[in-house]
């Protein structure tokens, strides 16, 4: 473990490589996807990224693709509401949130 390039996604990543794999004994941590590809060219480092940063992955022939066994979890999406929100805004707040509950549905998605 102590050789991977650390590349975070979103909170549910995070939450899930803190239970199986400790940040800390990682070997360096990424700020995007383009740097730890990059960082993959050290050998015998290793990474967890989607599968698209694989697929665009330029050096490809150097590097193997693994899926995990444990799902990482989807992504989270969250609807964050002000309680005392200005008038002028409440107009495009409702908007918004009448699209963004026609999108979930849509995509038999839940909020």
């Amino acid at each position: 473990m102590e050789k991977e390039i650390y590349m975070r996604h979103d909170d549910a990543f995070e939450n899930w490589h803190l239970k199986y794999l400790p940040v800390n004994e990682t070997l360096v941590h990424a700020a995007n996807i383009r740097q730890g590809m990059c960082f993959l060219e050290i050998p015998d480092t290793w990474c967890i990224v989607p599968k698209s940063a694989y697929d665009t992955s330029e050096n490809k022939k150097d590097l193997s693709c693994f899926t995990l066994q444990e799902e990482v979890p989807s992504t989270i999406c969250c609807e964050i509401m002000s309680l005392n929100p200005f008038s002028y805004r409440l107009k495009v707040m409702d908007v918004f949130q009448k699209e963004l509950r026609r999108f979930l549905k849509k995509h038999r998605m839940e909020l």
